[in-house]
């Protein structure tokens, strides 16, 4: 995640590059597995093609098949790629199936950052309603968490959407800008 968000993709490599080395018989086929999202994620940070990203995706996912923890994982960031690649209809089947999964196997940092995918989506539909009450739950998800920067750009988020509605607040969102500084 931080190699994503800080855009570092040397790391990702050599990252990528020791699951692959992996000599131990039972760990090496979920050892390729997390390559396989490693190398999606950095298709996702080159941004070079949208479309290649998405399919990367697919293939981490068919991957991580075996490993709960692992597929949740690939299907928000997948979710993520089919946004990036204008794959607006794909994004909501992700996210709806992502949903379904983490009913299944828990994690609030995965459902929070749903959430922030989901009320923007409701947001851009033109819900600001519904779009601020699933910002606001992730922000506070990510704020007792401790996440500072997802709930940052949650945050940041929830006043770029609310000022276009204008409904915003202009003094918190240079606050959150400076924050981010």
């Amino acid at each position: 995640r931080l190699y994503v968000a800080v855009q570092q993709i040397a790391p990702m490599q050599a990252l990528a590059a020791r699951l692959r080395s992996c000599e131990l018989p039972a760990m090496r086929i979920m050892a390729h597995a997390y390559a396989d999202f490693v190398d999606a994620g950095i298709a996702f940070v080159t941004h070079e093609d949208p479309e290649l990203t998405v399919a990367l995706f697919e293939r981490a996912e068919a991957q991580a098949a075996r490993w709960p923890y692992l597929q949740r994982d690939v299907l928000l960031y997948r979710m993520y790629a089919q946004l990036s690649a204008g794959q607006d209809a794909a994004a909501r089947a992700t996210l709806r199936r992502a949903q379904r999964f983490v009913d299944a196997a828990p994690s609030p940092w995965i459902t929070a950052n749903l959430r922030r995918v989901e009320g923007g989506l409701a947001s851009a539909a033109g819900h600001w309603s519904e779009g601020r009450q699933l910002l606001q739950s992730a922000s506070a998800t990510f704020e007792l968490a401790k996440d500072r920067c997802d709930a940052l750009l949650t945050r940041y988020l929830l006043c770029l959407i609310g000022e276009t509605f204008e409904v915003g607040d202009p003094e918190e969102l240079a606050g959150i800008r400076d924050e981010m500084n």
